[in-house]
């Protein structure tokens, strides 16, 4: 369930790390269009929720599948 979940949290950190706007790196296209910047940032937060959404949904369906015991 965590593999769901994690990748566009790591995709968020990195996107937010490297293609910061105000640090001015000129090797990169997109640090120059602050507007890209932010529409980026909102969907992969978009994404990170959905992939976090599943991760919760499948626990709570194993847990109901099992009777509330333990999924593991």
């Amino acid at each position: 369930m965590s593999i769901m979940a994690s990748p566009p949290n790591l995709l968020l950190v990195g996107f937010l790390k490297i293609f910061n706007p105000a640090v001015h790196q000129h090797a990169l296209l997109i640090n120059f269009s602050v507007t890209a910047f932010n529409i980026l940032t909102y969907s992969f937060i978009f994404f990170s929720m959905v992939g976090l959404f599943i991760y919760f949904l499948t626990a709570i369906k194993l847990l109901v599948m099992r009777n509330f015991g333990f999924a593991w």
